[in-house]
C-alpha cells in the first residue's frame, strides 16, 4: 500500500515528532491544530529539527529544510 498523504493531528511535541519523521522519509504530511500560532511555532521547530537530524541520528535521510516545508501542509481546518 503507498500513502499519498499522511495527516497529522495536533501540532504539539507528539504531533511535530511524527510530521518531522514522516517528511525526512519523503512522505507528504498535513499538519492539523486549532491555533495558526501553534502551527508557525511547529513549523519552526520541525525546520530546527530537519537541518538537525543527521548530526543528532546518523542513519537518519538528509532532506533540505525547504524541500522538507514544502512537503507540509499547515492548516487549522480538519476537513
Amino acid at each position: 500500500m503507498e500513502f499519498k498523504k499522511i495527516g497529522v493531528i495536533g501540532a504539539g511535541t507528539m504531533g511535530i515528532g511524527v510530521t518531522v519523521d514522516l517528511v525526512l522519509h519523503g512522505l507528504d504530511t498535513v499538519l492539523v491544530d486549532i491555533s495558526q500560532e501553534a502551527l508557525e511555532n511547529a513549523k519552526a521547530v520541525i525546520s530546527r529539527d530537519v537541518r538537525f537530524a543527521p548530526l543528532v541520528h546518523k542513519g537518519a535521510p538528509k532532506v533540505s529544510v525547504k524541500e522538507a516545508v514544502a512537503r507540509i501542509t499547515f492548516t487549522t481546518d480538519i476537513n
